[in-house]
């Protein structure tokens, strides 16, 4: 029951967060919010599962909180794929098509490089 709690919590956080930076890159015709924001989750998410991922706490709730609620709160891997389609709609192939590949590459960049720092 409380592993709800945790989830719903840090959620709440990831949200506010994620919300907040989005409002700092508003009015921007490329949708730089979510791809910096996809890209560090992946950091930290990176550095986490490195630094935490066989700690007591974090296997008893950290994982819940964290991984779960605050970094599924905060990444936007569905306003990614959102975003993109409106770009193919509006006819930017070249713009979507770079984003995808920006978004993954970037991501994946960050992950490894999130799991080294750590």
């Amino acid at each position: 029951m409380w592993m709800y709690v945790w989830v719903g919590l840090g959620g709440a956080i990831g949200a506010i967060v994620r919300y907040s930076i989005g409002l700092l890159f508003a009015g921007q015709t490329f949708p730089w919010a979510t791809l910096t924001i996809n890209v560090a989750g992946s950091f930290v998410i990176g550095a986490l599962w490195s630094l935490c991922g066989e700690q007591d706490w974090f296997l008893n709730w950290g994982r819940g909180f964290l991984l779960v609620g605050v970094l599924g709160g905060f990444t936007t891997f569905s306003a990614f794929t959102l975003e993109t389609l409106l770009l193919l709609n509006n006819g930017r192939i070249v713009v979507a098509s770079g984003y995808v590949i920006a978004s993954v590459c970037f991501c994946m960049v960050g992950v490894w490089l999130g799991s080294r720092v750590a």
